[in-house]
């Protein structure tokens, strides 16, 4: 295990991927660990493969068919739904 994450303080002893579960969440990378594994091997390993692959691609620009009206939250009211 890397020495960074080595004694992480505020963090559960459970495995890692049972606080994944527990928040409904899903890594995106697969790691050849197994489900018991510790949040700091998890940490290394993803650690490991950032460091292999390099910087992250810069985030792609918004396109113009998600871009709505700007409106400035400061000046104008908030919509006004109807009464159900």
């Amino acid at each position: 295990m890397d020495e960074r994450f080595a004694d992480l303080k505020k963090i559960p002893a459970d495995p890692a991927m049972r606080l994944l579960a527990g928040a409904n969440a899903k890594l995106a990378t697969k790691l050849p660990l197994p489900a018991s594994a510790p949040v700091g091997e998890v940490l290394a390993g993803l650690g490991a493969r950032s460091l292999r692959r390099g910087p992250a691609a810069p985030p792609a620009a918004p396109s113009a068919r998600r871009a709505g009206p700007q409106r400035d939250a400061r000046n104008s009211p908030a919509p006004v739904r109807p009464p159900r």
